[in-house]
């Protein structure tokens, strides 16, 4: 039997990760969730464990292999924390136990051979001979020029024909009303109210009209995404990058509809996201040398302070950021860690700024405490036994009744309007002390409904396949400021609104996917030394902004909040799957 065992254990292996990787296919497909992205593992698994059974596989060394040992039960923990609820509270006692065993088991099976797979596939990916650095003036103008014209061109037709004079949604109003009354707040950050405000101003001086404002903002929007867009295609020509690689990646750019339809949304989130793709730019041109160091530094620089300050995480990504680069480049770049310090530090140092100087005020605090309020409401809502006393300081924020009963797992927008609608912001933002020692205290009793609230509020972006809305097709609501849709071609704006809905349920807009591409370009790079430490590192901003979000986000899956990932992945895909050519 023994020998059998030994003579035979890859085949058995193979066998069990079939069984297992079915198991795993079946069961996460009972959750709320876009089957095509909680598949992809499972499909991946499949086809190891198939080729596992008849050929063998190259030798990992022990370093590849613990690594890799790692990155699944990472991988695997992510799984089976995101479908908590296939086993948490299941129909049966039966169902309960059997999956508690057999899901978590089934996910590092399942990730054990996605993850191989993947890195088979990942390092026998050479680069043909013919890929040289292009340094060539001419060439390299025409590697900008090309993809700038396309996409802008792309943009600017669907700006005036479908959807002028841009597309605004609630807190694109939110911003021109305070634009228009001179009241400012920093929920929605002011350096990007500020800009709104200039080209609003010189639309209504020039033509009389506030819709001409906006056009001219999201004129000006469009034609920076469509620049930083080119100058990473540019850089990857100039780094060595095959032609057919950069064409692949402008045409990702031009051809998956929510990068058009973002860049004419009067959203900060689309300058913060096009702000880090060009700080990962840029950190890519310092450490290969590319083009001229001082315009890289500056552009760091630049890209650095948007980073910080066109989102109210970006600082706080940006500190964790400025860890990791310190421990990385410290010692043979530090030009990276000063530039990447003053940056936070002018990032910082602006927030005070606009608080002491224009009288802007801060994020209240339903905003800032999003996540506790949602767990403590998780807990009334599951009828969790409350002192007293605890009762009574909830009752100064708002009804203690009436937050169990708004409770919506994922969504804290109806727990925060319920405590802005109590005037519960004073009370909390008087006694900020005792209402984290009413958190902590209610923690202690009822983890696991703390735990699973968490894990229902922040899933969408670190596990795939959740769905939800993703972008705006024009106008998305009746206002005070005569803004109104006007285009030219009235029948593409109705398209562009069936667009929004088909994109809803597209593996494209998966949150959870996009990061699990990020962590194994980080990983796999790492593992194999491909570029050194560089694609690692330029991962880091992207991981930084999820890992903010986990502690402040207002949804389960706002694919704004997270466009960074969309816009940055193109380049470090690129780069990852193509050796060192430089």
């Amino acid at each position: 039997m023994r020998d059998f065992l030994k003579k035979n254990k890859t085949r058995l292996l193979a066998g069990t990760g079939l069984v297992f990787t079915l198991y795993f296919a079946g069961t996460v497909t009972d959750a709320n969730a876009n089957r095509y992205a909680s598949l992809l593992p499972a499909f991946f698994s499949f086809l190891f464990y198939i080729k596992l059974s008849s050929e063998k596989n190259r030798t990992l060394s022990k370093q590849e292999g613990r690594l890799l040992l790692f990155m699944t039960v990472l991988f695997s923990l992510i799984s089976s924390l995101a479908d908590i609820e296939l086993y948490l509270y299941p129909d049966s006692d039966y169902i309960a136990y059997s999956r508690r065993l057999f899901f978590p088991l089934s996910a590092v099976f399942t990730w054990f051979g996605t993850l191989n797979h993947l890195y088979y596939k990942f390092i026998t990916i050479t680069t043909p001979r013919n890929e040289k650095t292009v340094s060539n003036r001419s060439s390299l103008i025409s590697s900008f020029l090309s993809p700038f014209i396309l996409l802008s061109s792309e943009s600017l037709l669907y700006l005036f024909l479908a959807v002028y004079p841009g597309s605004l949604t609630r807190d694109s109003f939110t911003q021109i009303g305070q634009i228009i009354t001179g009241v400012y707040t920093d929920h929605h950050p002011f350096a990007h109210t500020l800009l709104v405000s200039l080209f609003l101003n010189i639309g209504r001086s020039l033509f009389g009209n506030i819709n001409s404002g906006v056009a001219l903002y999201c004129i000006f929007q469009l034609f920076v995404q469509a620049a930083v867009f080119s100058f990473g295609i540019m850089t990857l020509r100039q780094s060595g990058i095959s032609r057919f690689k950069c064409s692949m990646m402008t045409a990702a750019y031009a051809l998956v509809p929510f990068y058009c339809m973002f860049s004419v949304t009067v959203w900060k989130d689309v300058l913060f996201a096009d702000s880090v793709l060009l700080f990962i730019i840029s950190l890519f041109r310092i450490t290969r040398h590319l083009g001229k160091d001082k315009i890289n530094l500056f552009l760091f620089l630049i890209s650095g302070i948007g980073f910080g300050v066109f989102r109210s995480n970006g600082a706080y990504a940006l500190v964790l950021t400025f860890i990791v680069f310190f421990l990385v480049f410290i010692k043979k770049e530090k030009r990276i860690v000063a530039i990447c310090f003053t940056a936070l530090l002018l990032s910082l140092s602006w927030k005070s700024v606009i608080r002491n100087v224009f009288d802007v005020t801060p994020p209240d605090m339903a905003e800032v405490f999003s996540i506790p309020e949602q767990q403590i409401a998780a807990c009334i809502a599951d009828g969790i036994p409350f002192s007293e006393d605890e009762k009574a300081l909830i009752a100064k924020a708002a009804d203690f009744d009436e937050i169990g009963a708004v409770y919506t797992p994922g969504v804290s927008d109806p727990v925060k309007n319920l405590i802005r609608s109590y005037d519960g912001n004073d009370a909390i933002e008087a006694d900020k002390s005792a209402y984290l020692k009413l958190w902590f205290d209610v923690g202690k009793r009822a983890p696991l409904t703390y735990l699973k609230s968490w894990i229902l509020q922040t899933r969408g972006y670190w596990n795939a396949g959740y769905t939800h809305w993703v972008t705006a097709a024009g106008i998305t609501m009746d206002n005070d400021y005569e803004i109104k849709n006007a285009p030219l071609i009235p029948l593409l704006h109705s398209l562009a609104e069936i667009m929004g809905n088909v994109l809803e349920s597209s593996i494209f807009c998966s949150i959870g996917l996009a990061f699990w591409i990020v962590v194994i370009c980080a990983g796999f790079s790492f593992i194999s030394h491909r570029r050194g430490a560089i694609i690692p590192a330029m991962c880091v901003p992207l991981i930084s902004i999820i890992a903010t979000l986990l502690i402040a986000t207002p949804i389960f899956g706002e694919l704004r909040y997270a466009y960074a990932l969309y816009t940055s992945l193109p380049f470090i895909a690129a780069i990852a799957v193509s050796s060192d050519a430089s």
